[in-house]
């Protein structure tokens, strides 16, 4: 039997390489994204909603990666969150016109050989579902009940505790406009130690 022919379509590719390749924009590779196009993530795992524009917003072509805060972990992430690096998670990109099935190469002589399982990419999570408006005041309100002369921080300490509460990322940017909607009075006072300082 001859030595079997790589496929060399089915390498995984990092973001700003694809787009050079196939020159796209970064709207069109969204579009791809948005569109089914397969991805995984450095760790594995972490799941983007690609639904989100704060999420397509923050995806750097160049470096491949998008900041930690707008990943969620899937059940297969294999590194805890508190991994970080560089405070960010990496994302490679399959071509759309890859072998998605690398189960079977053709061998020159015309015989199938089968490859190991390991080598078959893993498919991508499905994005968790985009959080309503509000879901997101309930969950501040929720929050805000729980503490109710004890104000949080919103970027050190809400932001953090709505994403928890959710069990998926949400983009900062919301949280404060949500926090000034419901919860305007709600606010830690500047120059004043907190209740549990004191």
């Amino acid at each position: 039997m001859g030595m079997l022919k790589r496929d060399t379509l089915a390498t995984w590719r990092t973001t700003g390489a694809l787009c050079r390749e196939r020159d796209w924009s970064k709207p069109r590779l969204l579009d791809e994204l948005l569109n089914g196009l397969r991805y995984r993530t450095v760790p594995p795992g972490h799941v983007f909603n690609w639904h989100d524009p704060t999420v397509r917003r923050a995806l750097d072509l160049e470096s491949s990666t998008v900041p930690l805060g707008y990943a969620s972990a899937s059940s297969t992430a294999t590194v805890d969150t508190s991994w970080t690096m560089n405070e960010a998670i990496g994302i490679e990109v399959l071509p759309p016109d890859a072998t998605a099935d690398l189960a079977a190469v053709e061998a020159p002589d015309g015989m199938r050989a089968e490859t190991s399982v390991a080598d078959t990419p893993a498919a991508s999570p499905a994005p968790p579902e985009p959080i309503s408006n509000a879901k997101l005041r309930e969950t501040i309100l929720a929050i805000k009940k729980d503490h109710p002369n004890d104000p949080l921080d919103v970027d050190k300490e809400l932001w953090p505790e709505v994403q928890r509460r959710l069990g998926q990322s949400v983009a900062r940017d919301d949280v404060r406009a949500a926090h000034k909607k419901v919860a305007p009075d709600w606010v830690k006072p500047v120059g004043r130690p907190r209740k549990s300082e004191q």
